[in-house]
């Protein structure tokens, strides 16, 4: 199939959805086209952690590794946290005829959009939601879902149209009255060929950075912004721990925040190595010479990522948290903001005997390898796209 993603916002340096099911489907055997913003007017909070420097030849060398083609169209602004891309996306999709059209962020303006563009268009479409309760919070939240549900919801149900939902969360179904047989949940997950537990890599680091092969190291990957609690993991690590722990700090501070992030992590008595943001390809070897991961906030895709690497993870027990700890033997879930929770939680980690480490990497490995092997995910998106693909078409007919 010619499968054509849109999507407002794509990175080729993230570890975001697409950048991780595209080259599968590739593998697969189909031909993908990514259509997505140009980059100059997306706020801060979103390319500062990434950077767009070089975005062209970045691009060139994503298309070049995955076989994923990348478009770029411009925006006509950015509001209220949804990009205005040009009617020019229009045209690109139509040029490039694609088999199935998989739109991104069924409620974003783009996603909307294409909606209602069926009418006139006859392309197989597919949507997805990654919308949680606890990411939803907008003064005017409750017109938007009324107008959703008078104008959008209807043309969903009449063109009988697939919104995969990335999280098993009741947001689109609760706010949206979208159909639970119309909304499936396929997980996320970790690509298990680049994202293992390597003994050799392990010890390479930690020579590298003169950490000793018993001492215990935790790891932080992400943004550090409020939103994924950057300040709260300084905060938190300022008093020295009851034993030696190294802290890896890996991401770059968010520009509102960066001169108070980094005053306290060079103020804190533990040893914090800090290292800025890395493409996602080079991110295993920072989980591999680690013994725990962190999530001092929302907890994002990369909790799949180092539990693959055979990591336990210590996580905030919000709505999400609570379901992947209650869920995974290796992921623990401390009182969100509690700064006391979390250390305490991290010294029991520190703590167990190595037997119980052993197992609990074991754990870890298992639960990825038995339900978050992305290529299982992967094939999952595959059979919805071939589904749509071969349905019979009656678009725009009352």
């Amino acid at each position: 199939m010619h499968i054509v993603m849109v999507e407002d916002f794509f990175h080729p340096s993230a570890g975001y959805q697409l950048n991780v099911l595209c080259p599968y489907l590739v593998k697969f055997g189909h031909k993908i086209h990514i259509v997505c913003g140009e980059m100059d007017l997306f706020p801060e909070y979103l390319t500062g952690f990434f950077g767009t420097d070089d975005i062209p030849k970045r691009d060139l060398d994503y298309q070049k590794s995955t076989g994923v083609e990348i478009i770029r169209i411009p925006l006509k602004g950015y509001i209220s946290g949804r990009a205005i891309m040009s009617s020019q996306v229009f045209k690109v999709v139509k040029q490039l005829h694609p088999d199935v059209l998989f739109v991104h962020d069924n409620d974003s303006y783009t996603g909307m959009q294409f909606i209602k563009w069926q009418r006139k268009n006859r392309y197989p479409l597919v949507l997805d939601s990654h919308m949680l309760d606890i990411a939803s919070h907008n003064r005017l939240a409750g017109l938007f879902r009324l107008y959703y549900r008078m104008m959008i919801t209807p043309l969903i149900v009449k063109n009988r149209n697939t919104v995969i939902r990335t999280v098993d969360d009741p947001f689109i179904l609760k706010y949206y009255h979208i159909p639970k047989e119309q909304a499936p949940v396929i997980g996320f997950g970790s690509d298990v060929l680049r994202f293992h537990e390597d003994s050799v890599i392990r010890r390479e680091m930690r020579k590298q950075y003169a950490i000793g092969e018993n001492e215990f190291v935790v790891v932080y990957a992400g943004k550090l912004d409020e939103y994924k609690g950057g300040i709260f993991l300084a905060q938190a690590l300022q008093k020295k721990f009851d034993r030696p722990i190294t802290f890896i700090i890996v991401g770059t501070a968010s520009e509102s925040n960066r001169t108070e992030i980094e005053r306290l992590f060079k103020k804190s008595e533990n040893r914090i190595l800090r290292f800025p943001t890395q493409v996602y390809r080079d991110l295993p070897k920072w989980f591999q010479m680690a013994d725990l991961a962190v999530f001092p906030r929302q907890c994002s895709l990369t909790f799949y990522d180092v539990l693959a690497c055979g990591l336990p993870a210590i996580i905030e027990n919000n709505s999400v948290g609570k379901e992947r700890a209650s869920a995974c033997e290796a992921a623990f879930a401390f009182e969100a903001g509690d700064e006391d929770d979390f250390r305490k939680l991290i010294m029991t980690m520190a703590n167990l005997p190595v037997q119980q480490k052993n197992q609990l990497k074991a754990a870890a490995k298992q639960y990825i390898l038995e339900n978050y092997n992305y290529e299982e995910q992967a094939r999952k998106y595959e059979g919805i796209l071939k589904k749509e693909y071969e349905k019979p078409r009656n678009l725009g007919e009352s």
